[in-house]
């Protein structure tokens, strides 16, 4: 079976589950291209402390993860005010008979533009391996470090990118902020872990959801990302990775739903508990 952790991602939440100890950021600091490159005029940052989202991921009716995104209260980092956000993958009884998962990935936020500051990963190196690897970036325009920690052995290396730079947690919080017509689009890139994605979204139409806390009205977002190298360009050997995520059309913008589609069939990820302070 296909890793759980990029297949999370390709539902662009990658974390799922009971709640993790939660990461120091890196450094020991304290507490496809086809789209136009659209960000929103004045970006709105929809990350409230004391926030958690648990969902739900399932392939074919089958659980098969849980995930959480929790939100924790402002701190600051080499000085500057940042938000934490981290998502929590843990795999079901029956997953975890194939291939255990249990991952965590935290992003600290400039409570201002939603832009991540810091990044750090920590997971199962492979489906192959039960050794952990943990990834640490600090961003920077253009290009950054991505330092790289495997079964004790360093790996540093320089990833380059041409749009705005986000992770997946961080990538959450732009989505709940990004609020406009229908058929507005944008490019990303995307840190997946050690990897790099260039992801197109376009925004959808507004539609009904039934969840588990109800019939909502949310806004469809249609996305496809590509894996890209270090030096920025699309990896040719990538496959593409289609998904749709669905946020609430409230003053909440939680979201609701999201379906990647994969060779095994559609996988959902599915609102189950929500919580706010």
């Amino acid at each position: 079976m296909q890793r759980l952790a990029p297949l999370c991602f390709a539902l662009l939440i990658s974390a799922c589950g009971s709640t993790a100890k939660p990461l120091d950021p890196p450094g020991g600091g304290s507490g496809t291209g086809t789209g136009t490159d659209v960000a929103p005029a004045a970006p709105t940052v929809i990350a409230n402390p004391g926030e958690q989202m648990i969902y739900r991921i399932s392939l074919h009716g089958i659980d098969v993860a849980e995930f959480t995104v929790s939100i924790g209260a402002a701190t600051t980092l080499d000085g500057k005010p940042v938000i934490p956000v981290q998502t929590h993958a843990v795999s079901s009884p029956l997953l975890t008979l194939f291939h255990k998962v249990d991952d965590t990935l935290a992003t600290w936020i400039d409570p201002t533009t939603g832009k991540p500051v810091a990044f750090r990963a920590k997971e199962m190196a492979s489906a192959k391996s039960d050794a952990v690897e943990e990834t640490n970036v600090a961003f920077a325009p253009g290009k950054f470090q991505v330092k790289v920690l495997r079964d004790g052995q360093p790996l540093d290396e320089e990833q380059q990118v041409k749009h705005e730079i986000y992770d997946v947690p961080s990538m959450l919080v732009f989505v709940r902020g990004w609020d406009d017509a229908a058929g507005t689009k944008t490019t990303v890139d995307v840190m997946r872990s050690r990897t790099a994605w260039r992801v197109d979204f376009t925004i959808g139409d507004h539609e009904g959801v039934t969840t588990a806390l109800g019939d909502l009205q949310a806004v469809r977002y249609d996305g496809e990302g590509v894996r890209i190298l270090r030096s920025g360009e699309i990896d040719p050997d990538s496959d593409r990775r289609r998904f749709s995520m669905w946020i609430s059309d409230d003053a909440d913008r939680v979201p609701v739903r999201l379906v990647a589609h994969t060779d095994y069939g559609d996988i959902r990820m599915d609102l189950v508990d929500y919580r706010a302070e």
